[in-house]
């Protein structure tokens, strides 16, 4: 009781000083959440309802099966997971970072997959969609349509090898031979339950977003980011810097911010790590699943991911031209730049850990439920 007291009294002089400072600093919360809810009417909205809520019908319907049917197959082998989280995980890699988790939990819900085996997924199905990148981000800030395709090329194949990795621990007789429960309501009533979903998701995601939007404006106008800006002098610019701080708080605002620095490294790193808020809205809509194995390998992801670019950059980027329109930006973060050679070794070392501890984690979580 006595903790639980102590937990209530912090809580609440947390909660009293979040009043006090939203009174105080209420001129750019009013801005940032004036920002956020553009974003969300001019770039979140219209790029993910239509694609969730179409989703949601066709994994409900059994639609979706049957267009993936070429792949879910052999994903199905070779991930040891069931069809039915072969197509959700084809579907996470077209919709973007929520549609996944979404389409997780409510396979979940249907007794489709077993809760452990979405708790792994989660690792490789949290993606960032091709329409965001190439419409959203590419195009806008970086003039070309090259820079989207590579970094989704790249964390496409970063998603299969995080996904075969985490396969290696998953037998196929601890995978649920799930068979998929028909609903008799009529599609009608099945796409009305699919849009109703989709808006109770969307209504948390925007919600969340204008928050974090204004939580950055706030930080931005007290000078925080400047200050903690300045800390990466050693590994980047301040323009960098502050794009990549931005980034790791809310993935959208981050990639704006890219319009001043036009930082490929900066770009690949904020949209495989996803965000503060991206996260939250995970945790929101996959209820009460562990988001354990999605941290563990996340860095692995970023790294993976990184990895890739720089393969592809090599062999299908081209000059300078293709991915800054002024100056040669890519020799510069990748075949120059030691800072951002140690960064990609460090995260190299990542990826051994986590192999390593993925291995502990399964053995603790699993004795856990066996307790």
């Amino acid at each position: 009781m006595n903790k639980n007291r102590v937990k209530k009294v912090i809580l609440s002089f947390i909660a009293a000083g979040a009043l006090f400072l939203a009174l105080l600093f209420s001129a750019p919360l009013a801005k940032g959440a004036q920002n956020g809810i553009q974003l969300c009417l001019n770039s979140l909205i219209p790029s993910l309802f239509i694609f969730m809520a179409l989703c949601s019908f066709f994994m409900e319907t059994g639609i979706g099966y049957k267009m993936l049917s070429f792949l879910t197959s052999p994903l199905s082998r070779l991930l040891h997971i069931s069809h039915s989280g072969a197509a959700i995980f084809c579907f996470s890699l077209l919709g973007g970072f929520p549609v996944g988790a979404k389409l997780l939990a409510d396979a979940v819900k249907r007794k489709e997959i077993d809760q452990n085996t979405a708790e792994r997924m989660l690792a490789y199905c949290v993606n960032c969609g091709p329409a965001f990148l190439i419409s959203a981000v590419s195009v806008p800030i970086f003039h070309n349509y090259t820079i989207g395709i590579i970094v989704y090329c790249s964390q496409v194949l970063s998603a299969l090898a995080v996904a075969i990795i985490t396969a290696r621990n998953l037998k196929k007789k601890n995978v649920l031979p799930v068979s998929r429960q028909q609903d008799s309501g009529a599609v009608s009533f099945q796409f009305i339950h699919a849009v109703e979903s989709t808006i109770r998701s969307m209504a948390l995601i925007c919600a969340l977003v204008v928050i974090f939007s204004a939580i950055n404006y706030v930080l931005d106008d007290i000078g925080i980011m400047q200050k903690l800006a300045s800390g990466f002098s050693l590994f980047m610019t301040d323009k960098m810097a502050i794009s990549l701080l931005t980034g790791i708080l809310e993935v959208t605002n981050g990639c704006n911010a890219l319009a001043a620095s036009q930082s490929l490294i900066v770009l690949i790193i904020i949209t495989g790590f996803g965000g503060l808020c991206v996260q939250l809205q995970i945790k929101a809509v996959t209820a009460n699943m562990r988001m354990t194995y999605f941290y563990l390998y996340r860095p692995l992801y970023i790294a993976c991911s990184l990895f890739f670019s720089m393969i592809l950059i090599r062999f299908f980027g081209g000059t300078a031209a293709v991915f800054n329109y002024q100056q040669p930006i890519v020799q510069k973060p990748f075949l120059v730049s030691p800072a951002f050679s140690i960064l990609l070794i460090i995260l190299s070392v990542f990826l051994l850990l986590s192999v390593r501890k993925s291995d502990i984690i399964n053995k603790t979580l699993t004795d856990g439920k066996n307790e």
